[in-house]
């Protein structure tokens, strides 16, 4: 799990989102990104505001990935900001399945909590981003979110491919204002992937 600016790795304890994942069996771990709870800057991750490098993004997620030692591909959950640090590795893993590469660790499945993107991003991406199972989940009350910005998502992600979660009477943070309700969604994402795909491990 990353997380959105304004918070760390603790928010997705403080949901219970972490304990309730345990107690079904998964593998979920939520890691600070740099400048944000026990995660320091440094030389590699020089800072905590703004859009990282691609270079930093994608050694921040095998690095995470590595150390955590997961047993199948994971799953990845980003809200808000964090975002920023999903699409290098999205772009990197596109490019690489479609010259029949392979990258390290490769992503299963995604979760986006009103991510922040830039629409020219959105375009970079391959054909296997469109195949990839994907919920996406806002607030209500997001006012980004409510002027249309789920809808280039789910053109960028493939419609057959993406699962749309409206939260109701809830903000950008919508996990926040209704963790249990969250919670119970994620859940039944991951139970319709299928089981090679999910072995019920590695949610991160």
């Amino acid at each position: 799990f990353y997380h959105g600016m304004a918070f760390s790795a603790s928010t997705w304890r403080d949901t219970g989102t972490l304990t309730f994942l345990a107690s079904l069996g998964y593998d979920a771990a939520a890691v600070s990104l740099p400048g944000h709870g026990n995660t320091k800057t440094n030389a590699a991750f020089p800072s905590d505001k703004g859009p990282p490098s691609s270079d930093a993004a994608i050694a921040f997620l095998n690095n995470a990935v590595r150390s955590l030692k997961f047993s199948s591909e994971p799953v990845l959950v980003v809200a808000s900001y964090s975002g920023e640090w999903l699409w290098p590795n999205l772009l990197l893993q596109s490019r690489a399945l479609g010259e029949g590469g392979y990258t390290n660790p490769p992503i299963r499945a995604l979760v986006m909590v009103a991510p922040s993107y830039k629409p020219s991003e959105l375009k970079r991406f391959g054909v296997w981003v469109k195949t990839t199972p994907t919920l996406v989940v806002y607030g209500d009350q997001d006012r980004r979110y409510q002027q249309g910005a789920h809808k280039e998502l789910i053109e960028a992600f493939g419609e057959a491919f993406v699962e749309l979660y409206v939260m109701q009477d809830a903000h950008h943070a919508a996990y926040m204002d209704n963790p249990s309700g969250f919670n119970r969604k994620l859940d039944g994402f991951l139970a319709k992937l299928p089981a090679p795909e999910l072995d019920r491990n590695g949610l991160f």
